[in-house]
């Protein structure tokens, strides 16, 4: 697969752009899997330590690291004879969220309209200039295309 956000776009070019007369088009969900994007750890330890009445010097140290996967979640979708895998993406309001408590994007992941659904769920999806958004019911994501075939 090729990254081809572009392409994405221009392949969707005949989806209206406004939101209140958006045209989506129809989709299936067809797989999705959990992708590590990096990692996170975090190390905190102490030392003490004493000194004799002749100077010398004893001490110990402990410590503890732990790490964490970052994971993301892509799910291919099928649009016609097209194949695309996307990734959710925050929106400006959920940066913000994210920024103000301090990165917990766990409620993020909760919020995509794809994260509860199984492979063969028909979606709606529709191509804008702030991203690639995906509708189920009456909910709506945006999305990044990762990949395009």
């Amino acid at each position: 697969m090729k990254l081809l956000p572009i392409a994405a776009l221009a392949l969707l070019s005949s989806v209206a752009f406004a939101k209140d007369n958006a045209t989506y088009q129809d989709a299936v969900l067809v797989k999705f899997v959990t992708v590590t994007t990096g990692n996170s750890c975090s190390q905190n330890g102490s030392t003490s330590g004493k000194v004799d009445d002749d100077g010398n010097i004893s001490a110990n140290s402990s410590g503890t690291s732990n790490c964490a996967n970052i994971t993301k979640r892509h799910y291919t979708i099928s649009v016609g004879q097209q194949t695309f895998v996307i990734e959710p993406e925050f929106t400006k309001g959920q940066k913000g969220a994210a920024l103000a408590t301090l990165g917990w994007s766990a409620a993020f992941a909760k919020q995509s309209v794809l994260s509860d659904q199984l492979p063969g769920t028909h979606v709606l999806v529709r191509s804008a200039p702030d991203g690639f958004w995906v509708k189920v019911g009456k909910r709506e994501s945006r999305y990044r295309v990762v990949a395009a075939q």
